[in-house]
């Protein structure tokens, strides 16, 4: 607009110049100086050249507030650019933790997949066959010697045995009726054992068991795992209970085979310890959301 405002100003004092040089022979007064050198043209008393300098000025100010103009622009230019530089930078990083995100909220959904498994496919269906057979165990030891001198193997496999009351134990038709259900228990355990074991991956049940005397009467000198001994112990049992162990000349080496007291200790408190991993899981995935 002051561009535009200048040029209006210069057209009309052109035109006002243009008009009075034409009607009336303006001779403007000589200064000192002028009078000093007579000869020398006054130029500033001449229209063309009042224009030509207000045109100059006239392109001067354009000029400056052209490159005000653009340096302006300019600087808006680049505040633009670092704006979109930093917003495509938060969206590249938001992306990145998205992702991250993503893949960690996987990767604990398919542990929690995993540890349901261990839990449906094998610590829960094993814990229900031990404390069905621990309620028959109960059943069948009324009435017999104290647990820590009297095993249902050791007598297995010398029914003769006198304990410390002087008196031998001698099995009903039913008590044996219920030994063999335990038995059929003990069967569906080793199965289990064999079908599922690959899911097992904790070092209590899969790496060598060391018998904690305070719970059991277990000795062994060699390398086993409590897995592999509770198999060793049904099967054996089972063998004693059909009397296919009864002409060994050395039967005494079958009983510390007896059942593994720690198992369900250790099943009990490996199951909360998945449980209570899973509840954490979900924790961390919903603290996510």
């Amino acid at each position: 607009m002051f561009i535009l405002d200048l040029l209006d100003q210069l057209d009309t004092t052109t035109a006002i110049v243009e008009s009075l040089d034409s009607t009336v022979s303006i001779r403007p007064e000589p200064t000192v100086n002028e009078a000093a050198k007579p000869g020398q043209p006054n130029l500033w008393g001449n229209p063309a050249v009042i224009a030509a300098f207000i045109s100059a000025a006239v392109a001067f100010v354009g000029a400056l507030l052209t490159f005000f103009d653009n340096r302006k622009k300019h600087k808006e230019t680049l505040l633009h650019n670092k704006q979109v530089l930093e917003s495509t930078n938060e969206m590249n990083t938001n992306m990145l933790k998205h992702q991250k995100l993503e893949m960690e909220n996987s990767r604990l959904n398919e542990r929690k997949k995993f540890l349901y498994k261990k839990l449906n496919e094998f610590y829960i269906p094993i814990t229900n066959y031990l404390n069905s057979s621990k309620d028959l165990y109960g059943i069948f030891m009324a009435g017999k010697p104290d647990s820590s001198e009297f095993r249902v193997l050791n007598h297995l496999l010398n029914p003769e045995r006198i304990y410390s009351n002087g008196e031998k134990v001698v099995l009903t038709n039913s008590e044996r009726v219920i030994l063999g259900q335990i038995f059929d228990i003990g069967n569906d355990v080793i199965k289990l054992i064999d079908s599922k074991g690959g899911l097992i991956d904790d070092r209590e049940l899969t790496e060598t068991y060391i018998p904690d005397p305070n719970i059991t009467d277990i000795e062994f000198d060699e390398e086993k795992t409590l897995l592999s001994l509770t198999r060793t112990h049904f099967r054996i049992i089972k063998l004693a209970y059909e009397g296919a162990l009864a002409d060994s000349p050395d039967v005494d080496k079958y009983e510390k085979f007896v059942y593994p007291r720690e198992l369900n200790s250790v099943l009990a408190k490996k199951t909360e310890e998945i449980k209570s991993e899973i509840e954490q899981i979900d924790q961390e995935i919903g603290a996510s959301i």
